[in-house]
């Protein structure tokens, strides 16, 4: 029998059980599940039954790498080492946003389709 923890707005009780499932939910996936939906979005869009390319990420995943890569940055590395690094991280860390984005995107569609 669930264990009774409190009122929903429209007056039901809900469990300890039911609570936990819903923040969950809230969380989302975490990065494991994040890297299996990037996977498969990957898969959908070679066996195109997901048309929604992502070309933002595309292009941003070339941009970044060949910032990350070049000697020429913003604020080089050789200058100043460790805020070298910053310009760095700021610029991965804007690609991981956008990654996200698109395969949330994804996610939601991949729910929508019942997959």
């Amino acid at each position: 029998m669930p264990v009774f923890t409190g009122m929903t707005p429209e007056g039901n009780g809900y469990s300890i059980e039911e609570a936990t499932m819903a923040d969950e939910k809230k969380k989302g996936p975490g990065l494991f599940g994040y890297v299996k939906g990037f996977g498969r979005m990957w898969g959908a869009l070679a066996g195109r039954t997901y048309r929604k390319f992502p070309w933002r990420t595309v292009a941003g995943t070339a941009f970044s790498a060949v910032y990350v890569i070049s000697p020429l940055d913003i604020v080089p590395e050789l200058l100043m080492p460790v805020f070298g690094f910053v310009d760095d991280a700021a610029v991965l860390g804007l690609l991981a946003a956008w990654i996200k984005k698109d395969v949330d995107r994804f996610m939601d569609w991949e729910s929508a389709a019942g997959k």
